[in-house]
């Protein structure tokens, strides 16, 4: 089902992943991770901005990371516990495109950095989110963009959903969205669909 902006800036959490992820793909899959997915679409004068990604992790993964890298055991990361864990538990994530695929109309983009990584504890829940530049002009004519979050070693299991779903600067445009699972992109034997964010966006 499509929904249609009629807001011009809707709210969203940006919250958003350790051992698993310092030698990735390399272990039996089935999945040992589960991830409330969230994605912040940006927009600015040009068009598209990028996105910001936000991964909440579950508990018993969170505490895993929390044992891991809470070097002072203060149940939060400081700024040292953050640089560390993006260096040990996330910057490998580079080779997986951050598991994360964007098409535009159609169109793979190259995700070839992210920024404003942030890893927290809220609640004894771990969560990453960056940020993924993505400058994409917007004009007249519909531009068509999907988002896909997931891993297709299926080591984590991610969840999408349209309530996760926020936009930042949204006044000049005219967005349709829904989120639905892909049935083209099968993985891990062909059994399961990853969730996808699909946009239609044209200037209003």
């Amino acid at each position: 089902m499509l929904r249609k902006i009629s807001s011009p800036v809707l709210s969203g959490i940006a919250i958003v992943y350790v051992v698993f992820f310092l030698n990735t793909t390399s272990v039996q899959a089935h999945p040992h991770v589960f991830i409330d997915a969230k994605i912040k679409v940006y927009f600015d004068a040009k068009g598209l901005k990028g996105f910001k990604i936000s991964w909440q992790f579950d508990q018993m993964f969170s505490e895993i990371m929390l044992d891991e890298f809470d070097e002072d055991v203060d149940d939060e990361f400081s700024a040292a516990e953050q640089k560390m864990i993006y260096q040990k538990a996330f910057s490998n994530l580079k080779k997986f495109g951050y598991f994360t695929k964007i098409l535009i109309d159609n169109k793979p983009f190259e995700i070839k950095y992210i920024a404003n990584f942030e890893a927290r504890m809220d609640d004894d829940i771990m969560s990453y989110s960056f940020f993924i530049p993505c400058s994409i002009p917007i004009n007249d004519a519909e531009t068509e963009i999907k988002v896909f979050t997931y891993d297709e070693s299926y080591y984590m299991d991610v969840s999408l959903t349209e309530e996760s779903i926020s936009f930042v600067n949204t006044n000049a445009y005219e967005i349709n969205y829904e989120v639905y699972e892909d049935d083209t992109r099968a993985y891990y034997f062909n059994q399961i669909y990853p969730f996808a964010l699909r946009l239609s966006v044209k200037r209003k």
